[in-house]
């Protein structure tokens, strides 16, 4: 993700296109963009790439973010955990993994993530001071190589 030597816009570029304008870039100054862009206000903590063998052939190898939350908004973004999909070493999606949002009350606000040895995912609350397991659970059978049945967490 960092090369060596590369300069990511701050304080004079935000994302990708936000001239600051109260800070002059030098000419010579060669900003390296953002590949992918999560929304503003996300709070991104923690991230993963899934190298568990527990959840279903589409989550191997996918990077999993931890999205802290907006604290100071009024409509709330964030409280979850997202997996970007990545195809060719390209983000081709955001999809939401779990959310810890119940309409716009913050159950819980996810900070750090970590794959276990079993394979299953642990993500830390910052809110309540829980860990919760996320795990795959497919009631028909074990086979994991069928279409995922359902992610669970719990604490």
């Amino acid at each position: 993700m960092d090369v060596i030597g590369s300069h990511y816009g701050f304080p004079y570029l935000h994302a990708s296109t936000v001239v600051e304008p109260a800070y002059e870039k030098p000419k010579s100054l060669k900003i390296t963009v953002p590949v992918y862009e999560l929304p503003a206000h996300v709070a991104p903590t923690g991230l993963a790439f899934y190298r568990g063998s527990q959840f279903p052939p589409m989550y191997h190898n996918q990077l999993f973010i931890a999205e802290n939350g907006s604290w100071n908004r009024s409509s709330k973004v964030g409280y979850q955990v997202v997996m970007l999909k990545i195809e060719d070493q390209k983000v081709v999606s955001r999809e939401t993994v779990v959310s810890f949002l119940d309409g716009e009350f913050p159950v819980a606000r996810p900070f750090a993530l970590l794959s276990a040895d079993d394979g299953v995912m642990y993500i830390s609350d910052d809110l309540k001071g829980n860990v919760y397991r996320l795990f795959f659970k497919n009631e028909t059978n074990n086979d994991s190589t069928e279409a995922p049945q359902e992610l669970e967490n719990n604490e």
